[in-house]
Formats: structure tokens, C-alpha cells, sequence
């Protein structure tokens, strides 16, 4: 009868003696660097994409204040204007940049898509724009009588939240 070989197993992790050799301490060591560098570039994107410090959250705030301004004060007097031209509750940005009322801050919503703010929340008196990360940013009107932290300064502030 012939003797069958394990096409999983190749020559050379066979010895001469036809027995299933040891791995060599280089090859241990070969494997053992690869999976580490894998394991710290999948740390490295987890790290980018979740945990944000409070100074990234604050600098990508402050690069586009102009945007969030403009928009936070168009969507309260949009919504809370005599006959609204946008509905109260969450809107995606790609269905607000795509809205004929939003022409005026269509420059300022394409930003703020592309700096991955997902969609924005308004209830007439407070704008709160979402992101992709484990945070958002909060608009209070200066006539809201809600109060809250200011962690941004002139009514702003972000709220980290935890991701299920």
C-alpha cells in the first residue's frame, strides 16, 4: 500500500526521519512578529476611529465653527420661523443638501458631511450634529432656557456617547 501524504504539510516541515518536524525558533519568531505588527494596526484604526480625546473633538470643532454656525442658526429659524420650511427631528445631511430650503447652507452641509457629521437633530432650539465617532456637537440658542455644559464656548458644547 502506498503511503499517503498530507498535501497540508509540506516537505520541509518534514524531518529524515519521515516524522513531523519541530518549527525552528526564526520561524516561531517570524509568526509571532507578523500577528503582533496585525494586532497594532488593528489597534492603531480602532484608536483613530473611537477614541477621540476631548482636544481632537475640540479641533475639529473649532476648523469648522463658521460651518456649524451657519447651520445651526439656519436650521432654528428654518424650523421655528412662522411656517417652517424643515420639519422638526433628525435629517440625514445628504437629505438636507439635497432640500431646495437648504440652498443657502448647501457649501457649509457639504463641509460638515465631509468632516462626517451624519445627520443633524433640531427641535427649534437646539441643533445637535452627529458624527460617525462616539461624540456630538450641541447648539443651544441663545433663547433657550435649556441649560447645559458649554465645554465649546458661545452656546456650543459635544457629548460623548457610548457605542453599543
Amino acid at each position: 500500500m502506498s503511503e499517503q501524504i498530507n498535501p497540508i504539510v509540506s516537505e520541509e516541515d518534514m524531518g529524515a526521519d519521515g516524522k513531523l518536524r519541530k518549527w525552528s525558533t526564526g520561524r516561531k519568531a517570524k509568526w509571532i512578529i507578523w500577528i503582533v505588527i496585525i494586532l497594532a494596526v488593528a489597534l492603531g484604526f480602532w484608536h483613530q476611529h473611537y477614541m477621540r480625546s476631548d482636544s481632537q473633538i475640540k479641533a475639529v470643532f473649532n476648523d469648522n465653527k463658521a460651518n456649524f454656525q451657519t447651520t445651526a442658526e439656519f436650521m432654528i429659524e428654518s424650523i421655528s420661523c412662522e411656517k417652517p420650511t424643515l420639519p422638526k427631528g433628525k435629517c440625514s445631511i445628504k437629505s438636507l443638501t439635497e432640500n431646495n430650503a437648504c440652498k443657502s447652507v448647501k457649501k457649509e452641509l457639504e463641509e460638515l458631511e465631509r468632516r462626517n457629521v451624519t445627520y443633524i437633530d433640531s427641535d427649534g432650539l437646539t441643533v445637535k450634529f452627529y458624527t460617525i465617532y462616539d461624540h456630538y456637537y450641541i447648539y443651544r440658542s441663545p433663547i433657550s432656557s435649556s441649560g447645559g455644559e458649554d465645554n465649546l464656548g458661545d452656546g456650543w458644547s459635544y457629548v460623548k456617547t457610548s457605542k453599543s
